[in-house]
């Protein structure tokens, strides 16, 4: 039986608004449109090691951009420190990337699956703050980048 504290599930519609020329689309014709997001993501937690992930698809407004399905799992474990540095909890994630649409060799948008791997650390600073640290690289060809850094500092107030 799982307990609320045991885990949590969560589902939403993100909704993205195109707000500037960040992404040129290949074809001519073609322009940037709003993304439809629905959802789902969940947590799995025994004593201080947890499993998350999620799925989502980015439905877009116009078929002329690709549908895409994102599906993300990661495994971690929290480590008690002590005095200001509460804990330390190294984290990995998969994360994958599918075209729905836009597939062929042919379409100038022709998007191609996607793994990419996350290795990080979450620093638990006290009782309110949260700094986390990440590296990602892509295993899977093309590969769109070769390595990415990734930092974000949460602060509850």
């Amino acid at each position: 039986m799982l307990r609320a504290d045991d885990g949590a599930l969560s589902t939403g519609l993100a909704v993205t608004l195109p707000t500037g020329p960040s992404y040129q689309p290949a074809a001519a014709h073609a322009r940037t449109v709003a993304q439809l997001q629905p959802f789902i993501g969940y947590l799995w937690r025994q004593g201080e090691f947890y499993l998350h992930g999620f799925l989502s698809v980015a439905v877009p407004t116009d078929a002329v951009a690709p549908t895409m399905l994102f599906n993300d799992i990661g495994i971690g474990y929290r480590l008690p420190v002590g005095g200001l540095l509460r804990a330390v909890i190294p984290t990995f994630e998969v994360h994958v990337n599918t075209p729905l649409t836009h597939r062929s060799a042919g379409d100038p948008e022709r998007r191609r699956d996607s793994v990419n791997l996350t290795l990080g650390a979450h620093l638990e600073l006290g009782e309110r703050t949260w700094l986390s640290l990440a590296a990602a690289t892509p295993v899977t060809s093309p590969r769109l980048f070769d390595a990415e850094a990734l930092m974000r500092l949460n602060w509850r107030f």
